[in-house]
């Protein structure tokens, strides 16, 4: 088999057998673990979970008006909230009463840890009643009031008694290579809450910072959001009980600071701008500026995540280097994070940091670590918490999934639910204080496509041991787009997986520098004399591994054009989040024009070969006419990549800002660094989505085949005239 043929025929069978073995795993523990939800058997999707409830099959209904009864140390938000969303009927008879009330903790008889979230709340066919014993309890009894109620005013009896298992549900926001509309974050923190989201945090650097310092305005992007913008995403957010907390890099991830000249003499190494040195007095003035600006910009109370992960840099510089042969890296290190939780904790905060590089460290220095951090056991790839070190020695953690973590285009669901579903019960069984939710932007997805995982982390983080994925997933369609949807299913599992499939096919992780790989390839041209490589003749064998992807893409594109006529009929239905749907569409059409992109490539060679085949037997029309076919398929992928593309950027700037923010006097320069390359990096627009079909410049390409047709035609006339010249000689 060619050179050409393995590679192919070894991604081909890398992606396949990474799908059947997610599938088998999926199925074992979705089975042995997860008990069934309450109610989706009764047409209730409630998201997330009750403790306990108990409902009758009787239902009442919302009358024409709804009197909510409240006292004076009720938050009126709550009660505005209500007469805002509820679903009233212009019937006389049914509910017309709604009583919240703040009971004390021996009248409320829940535990100490479910007090500060947790609700009761009573449906009778005249009244509704919720209790609890904090403001944020009865919030979240009026959000699961709301998602109670049916389109038609109906509400089922009964009892609830509901608590989280997790007292922090976090949601990670993470702006390196885009930044999302102020208006769209306005937008979803209310979404957020109506799941009982109780904190986001938001990473506001390490490309380039989102947020307009005014001490240091130079390491701003250009259009970050002034401090008075964050404010008021952040005051939205406390409105809706959400902590608004900042994730400020001070150790390593921290290019947005030393890619700028001033600045390089605080880098680690001189040659690296991925880290600071913790031994220099000004790299501490300097972050504590930034840290100071960022909690006035969000207001933060409690927290304030300053990453510490992934410092590869630690204690190379020679000024580290050389202390650290009296304290080892491990010191060094503690330097660094002692300065800032103690920075931190005179400001009434305290400190969350990433723990992969405490746990390096071994058990001895264990005891060095400060009490006043919180350290977040990440881990986007298992179902247990494994290293547990931290817990087991008493310090404050918490754990962290990913929604998404690099799988281009749209996120590997088949993964990521399962880590989200799975992992965070086993943090609360340690004892985690919480958990986070992340989305990492390495790969520059749109943030609509996280909705699946972002609510699946606070359906577990609540109550963690139900339902099922199965009943997850039905229960988020039906309360993501409402009852009218249909077959949004069967898109999620189409689009969970294409986005492994688009990846292998292009090259497998051809952007990072540990993983390069050549991407996909056109064949060469044929001269002028129509001479075909005869390796990429063998491509077109129905005995190669091309012939099998080629297959394979042809399938992939039936079912993406299956997803996309769903995806259509939903958007002309009475259904929510339509924002969303478009979104979803923009995608599958890149999917789409990928399998074109494959199927195209095998036609290019197939074409080539039978034009020089027909060329050698002196077939000159043949020839042609194979040639002309290539440029018609051509042109057609031609023009479908500029409409794809031309819908994508369209769609995803109803909720981003042009990444590329050149009218704001210079461009992001999101692949100006390449200590650590990352696949959103290679543009600073929406070409590292198009990598492939700009590195193969298909405009120049079809350019060259019609120059070589235009050649091979003007030979072979003059190939006929000869021929015919020497027949006439012949017989004349």
């Amino acid at each position: 088999m060619n050179r050409i043929s393995k590679q192919l025929g070894f991604l081909y069978a890398l992606s396949i057998i990474a799908i059947l073995m997610t599938s088998i795993g999926l199925q074992n523990s979705d089975a042995a673990a997860k008990e069934d939800g309450l109610f989706f058997r009764q047409g209730i999707a409630l998201i997330p979970e009750p403790q306990q409830a108990v409902f009758t099959s009787e239902k009442s209904i919302l009358g024409s008006s709804i009197k909510i009864n409240t006292t004076v140390d009720i938050d009126p938000f709550i009660k505005n909230l209500l007469e805002m969303d509820i679903t009233l009927t212009d019937r006389k008879k049914g509910i017309r009463q709604i009583d919240l009330q703040l009971l004390s903790p021996e009248e409320l008889g829940f535990t100490e840890k479910a007090l500060a979230e947790g609700y009761k709340m009573t449906i009778d066919k005249k009244k509704i009643s919720i209790q609890a014993n904090t403001n944020a309890g009865l919030f979240y009894g009026a959000q699961t009031l709301l998602q109670l109620i049916a389109a038609d005013g109906s509400i089922p009896l009964g009892e609830i008694s509901d608590w989280p298992d997790l007292p922090w549900r976090a949601v990670h926001f993470d702006s390196k290579h885009h930044q999302d509309r102020l208006e769209y974050y306005q937008e979803i923190i209310p979404k957020l809450a109506s799941y009982k989201i109780n904190a986001i945090v938001f990473e506001i650097e390490e490309i380039e910072d989102k947020l307009a310092y005014t001490k240091h305005p130079e390491i701003a992007a250009q259009g970050a959001f002034k401090k008075q913008d964050l404010r008021k995403l952040a005051d939205l957010a406390h409105q809706y009980y959400i902590d608004f907390i900042p994730l400020v890099q001070g150790l390593g991830h921290v290019r947005y600071i030393l890619k700028h000249p001033e600045y390089a003499h605080l880098r680690e190494t001189p040659e690296s701008t991925w880290q600071v040195c913790p031994l220099k007095s000004e790299s501490f003035k300097l972050l504590f500026d930034l840290y100071d600006e960022a909690i006035e910009a969000t207001g933060t109370k409690k927290y304030f995540h300053i990453g510490g992960d992934e410092s590869y840099d630690l204690a190379q510089g020679p000024q580290c280097r050389k202390k650290a042969e009296k304290i080892g890296k491990a010191g060094i290190y503690l330097i660094w994070l002692n300065k800032v939780a103690k920075h931190l904790e005179k400001k009434g905060l305290q400190v969350i940091i990433w723990d992969d590089m405490v746990l390096k460290f071994g058990k001895e220095n264990l005891a060095k670590l400060p009490k006043n951090v919180v350290y977040m056991r990440w881990n986007y790839h298992t179902d247990k918490v494994k290293k547990t070190a931290l817990f087991d020695a008493g310090f404050k953690c918490m754990i962290a999934s990913a929604t998404q973590c690099t799988t281009p285009v749209f996120p590997d669901y088949e993964n990521r639910l399962q880590n989200i579903a799975y992992f965070t019960p086993s943090g609360r069984d340690k004892g985690a204080l919480g958990e986070l939710c992340t989305a990492w932007d390495d790969s520059g997805l749109n943030m609509e496509t996280f909705w699946l995982g972002f609510i699946a982390s606070a359906e577990y983080a609540w109550s963690g041991d139900k339902p099922g994925l199965d009943e997850y997933r039905a229960k988020f369609i039906r309360r993501f787009y409402g009852p009218n949807a249909q077959d949004m299913l069967t898109v999620y599992n189409i689009l969970s997986q294409a986005g492994n499939f688009w990846n292998d096919a292009r090259g497998r992780n051809f952007w990072r520098r540990s993983r390069m790989n050549h991407p996909i390839q056109f064949p060469p041209l044929p001269d002028e004399a129509l001479y075909f490589n005869n390796e990429w003749s063998e491509f077109t064998s129905a005995q190669s591994s091309a012939y099998a992807m080629n297959i394979e893409a042809g399938r992939l594109a039936r079912l993406y054009q299956t997803a996309e006529n769903i995806i259509l009929q939903n958007l002309h239905k009475n259904v929510k989040n339509k924002m969303n749907l478009r979104v979803l569409l923009s995608v599958v059409r890149l999917f789409k024009l990928n399998t074109d992109l494959l199927k195209v490539r095998y036609n290019l060679a197939e074409a080539f070969s039978a034009a020089s085949d027909f060329a050698n037997k002196g077939k000159f029309s043949g020839a042609l006419a194979k040639l002309g076919a290539a440029q018609k398929t051509l042109k057609a992928l031609i023009d479908e990549k500029k409409k794809t593309q031309d819908f994508l950027e369209k769609t995803w700037q109803e909720n981003q800002y042009p990444r590329d923010r050149s009218d704001l006097g210079r461009p992001m320069p999101y692949y100006v660094d390449r200590d650590r390359l990352h696949f959103a990096e290679l543009s600073a627009n929406y070409d590292y989505l198009f990598w492939i079909e700009k590195t193969i410049n298909l405009n120049a390409y079809l350019e060259r085949l019609q120059n070589v047709s235009k050649i091979y035609k003007e030979n072979s006339k003059l190939s006929e005239t000869k021929t015919w010249q020497n027949f006439k000689a012949v017989n004349d």
